[in-house]
C-alpha cells in the first residue's frame, strides 16, 4: 500500500488476541523505530521489550489499570536518554528534542506495526516514577510511551480527523489553495467485533464484508451508503443512524425495515 493508505490505516486498537507475536515481526519494528530522525543524530532513545507477565502486571497497575496492557502479548517501553542530547544542546536538548526525537521513533513503530498487520497502541498514562522504578531506569532515562504489540479483535473504524481548512495555514501563496481532504472511506473484513459498541462515528460509505458482528449497537452514526456483506448480524442494533442508501447483502436498508415491519 502507498504510504498515505499505510497511514490512515494505522489506529489506536485497545482489544488484543492471546496469539503470540514473532519475533521478527518485534525485530522490524525496532528497526523502523531506528530509522527515525533526532536532532544531532543523538538517536536518544531506549527501547525495552516485555514479555514477562509478572511485570506486565506490574506495569498495568501503575497504568490506569488498562485492561488492554495485560492482553498484548508483547509490551514495550520506550524511553528518552535524556542525557544524551543535553551533552551536546543542553537544556533545550533535555526537555524538547529528546521528546521529540523518541515520539518519532514512536510513530514509526506504530506505523511498521500496521504495515506488518499487527495492532498497536500509544499509551502515554502512567506513572513516570513507579515505571521508571520497576525497570531500575539509569537516572536520565524518561519513560515516554508504552506500546502493546498484539493481534487485534474487535477491531473498531478509525475516529475522524479535523478537515485540512481547519488546522492548515498557508503563508506567502498568491491565492488561498484548494483543500483536498482525503475522502475517508472505512473498510473492514475478516474481523470479529462481535458486541462492539459504534458510537457518534462517521462511517458513510463504509464497507463491511465476512464480519462477525453479532450483538453489535450502532447509535448515532451516519452510515449512509454503507455496505455489508456476508456478516453475521444476529441482534444487530441500529439506533438514531443515518442509513440512506445503505445496503446489507446486497438490498436496502429501507427494502428490509419494510419487510420486518410486515412480519410484524
Amino acid at each position: 500500500m502507498s504510504f498515505l493508505d499505510l497511514a490512515w490505516n494505522r489506529k489506536s486498537v485497545r482489544n488484543y488476541k492471546s496469539d503470540d507475536v514473532a519475533l521478527e515481526k518485534i525485530h522490524k519494528l525496532l528497526e523502523a523505530a531506528r530509522a527515525a530522525p533526532s536532532g544531532g543524530n543523538c538517536q536518544p532513545w531506549f527501547f525495552y521489550v516485555i514479555r514477562d507477565t509478572a511485570l506486565t502486571e506490574k506495569i498495568y497497575n501503575l497504568s490506569c489499570k488498562q485492561n488492554f496492557l495485560t492482553e498484548a502479548p508483547v509490551l514495550i517501553v520506550v524511553c528518552a536518554d535524556l542525557a544524551r542530547t543535553a551533552a551536546r544542546y543542553a537544556d533545550r536538548g533535555k526537555t524538547l528534542y529528546s521528546i521529540q526525537d523518541t515520539a518519532a521513533a514512536i510513530q514509526n513503530i506504530l506505523l511498521c506495526a500496521t504495515d506488518e498487520g499487527l495492532a498497536a497502541c500509544w499509551c502515554g498514562a502512567f506513572d513516570e516514577k513507579a515505571l521508571a522504578e520497576i525497570l531500575e531506569l539509569k537516572e536520565d532515562f524518561r519513560p515516554v510511551a508504552i506500546i502493546p504489540i498484539g493481534y487485534a479483535v474487535n477491531e473498531q473504524p478509525k475516529r475522524s480527523r479535523r478537515p485540512l481548512e481547519e488546522v492548515t495555514a498557508f503563508i506567502g501563496f498568491d491565492s488561498e489553495p484548494i483543500l483536498k481532504t482525503r475522502p475517508q472511506r472505512v473498510k473492514l473484513e475478516f474481523n470479529d467485533m462481535k458486541g462492539a459498541l459504534f458510537n457518534n462515528l462517521n462511517l458513510k460509505e463504509c464497507e463491511i464484508e465476512n464480519t462477525k458482528m453479532t450483538e453489535c449497537t450502532f447509535n448515532n452514526v451516519d452510515l449512509s451508503y454503507a455496505e455489508i456483506t456476508e456478516c453475521n448480524l444476529s441482534n444487530l442494533v441500529i439506533s438514531n443512524c443515518a442509513t440512506q442508501g445503505m445496503t446489507i447483502n446486497g438490498r436496502s436498508i429501507a427494502e428490509l425495515t419494510e419487510e420486518e415491519d410486515t412480519e410484524k
